[in-house]
């Protein structure tokens, strides 16, 4: 005896197995590429931050919105030694941020927070999100919370 399937059943069961597979969250962390960073450090303008983000999807058209609620951002040219300053809400297309204390601008604030969203670029959609938070001890030196 012969099982007959609608083809309309068969499509309907992949369908729904393809959709099931695909319910993994994309995930984004805020790598540091040093622990701790001080005004005083000349190797570095800034803490070096990178978006690490893993995703099913294969666009690679994504906007990284970074948030400070102290300091600001920046990107640096290594080879031309060119910094420029993007300040404290910023979006951009490159993974890799630094971010500084802004020596002009006076803070008692011992503990605060960077935020980052990855976006679909062309639709916008928030796709994850992530934050880290930072602390400053008495001598000045910024380190990652853990």
């Amino acid at each position: 005896m012969k099982l007959r399937i609608p083809v309309s059943i068969v499509l309907l069961l992949f369908t729904a197995l393809m959709t099931g597979c695909d319910d993994k969250k994309p995930e984004v962390q805020i790598k540091p590429e040093i622990e701790q960073y001080s005004t005083f450090m000349s190797s570095v303008p800034g803490l070096p931050l990178t978006a690490e983000f893993t995703s099913n999807s294969t666009n690679g058209n994504l906007t990284y919105h970074w948030i400070a609620e102290e300091g600001y951002f920046l990107t640096w040219n290594q080879e031309t030694g060119r910094i420029k300053v993007l300040g404290n809400d910023t979006r951009m297309n490159e993974p890799k941020i630094y971010w500084s204390v802004n020596p002009e601008e006076e803070t008692d604030v011992s503990s605060f927070s960077i935020y980052l969203t990855v976006e679909d670029h062309n639709s916008a959609e928030e796709m994850s999100e992530t934050s880290i938070r930072i602390e400053r001890n008495e001598e000045g030196m910024y380190k990652i919370k853990k």
